[in-house]
């Protein structure tokens, strides 16, 4: 019964939904929204706690951004860290094309890290924890080298929950040559 007006208290919101699911997390998870993302008196931890719980329960998060004024920043965080995806409407684009973008992007699996094994040759990794992974886009880990240490023969163990099942993923690790 209010005139949507103004920002969008969106953390309890999104707390709100991922409570709703019940049971076990067999089938992708997904909130969809729909707007500009700017909410209103968000901090860092309260984001992280977010996310924590968006984890827990293995909800991804999408959006698609709309309006004059869009706080793409955020919609891009929460979809990298929760497995979700963002799609940014723009002049040119049929509203069908984004709804097809949202509604295949809500159906994707989610490799969601359990356990993660990172090789000894790397001191620290951002963001510290794994993200989840999904066969439409590509992940990022930024990493740095311990000391004078290097990738050659090492390797990377995760294990990952997907659809209520456990999967043990390795890969070898190669580093590029350093360019400008």
């Amino acid at each position: 019964h209010r005139a949507p007006l103004g920002s969008t208290n969106l953390v309890p919101a999104l707390s709100s939904l991922a409570a709703g699911f019940a049971g076990p997390a067999d089938k992708p998870r997904t909130i969809v929204y729909i707007g500009d993302g700017i909410t209103s008196g968000l901090d860092r931890d309260e984001f992280r706690e977010l996310v924590e719980k968006l984890r827990a329960r293995r909800v991804t998060v999408s959006s698609l951004a709309i309006g004059p004024r869009r706080d793409i920043e955020f919609m891009a965080t929460i979809a990298n860290h929760t497995g979700g995806q963002i799609v940014v409407d723009a002049d040119g684009q049929s509203p069908e094309a984004n709804g097809h973008a949202l509604a295949v992007g809500a159906q994707q699996s989610v490799m969601w890290p359990v356990a993660v094994k990172l090789p000894g040759a790397i001191s620290d990794a951002y963001p510290q924890s794994f993200p989840p992974l999904r066969g439409d886009r590509d992940s990022i880990l930024v990493g740095k080298l311990a000391g004078d240490q290097n990738l050659k023969n090492q390797m990377l163990h995760v294990t990952f929950e997907r659809d209520g099942r456990r999967l043990d993923r390795s890969w070898n690790l190669t580093a590029e040559d350093a360019s400008p």
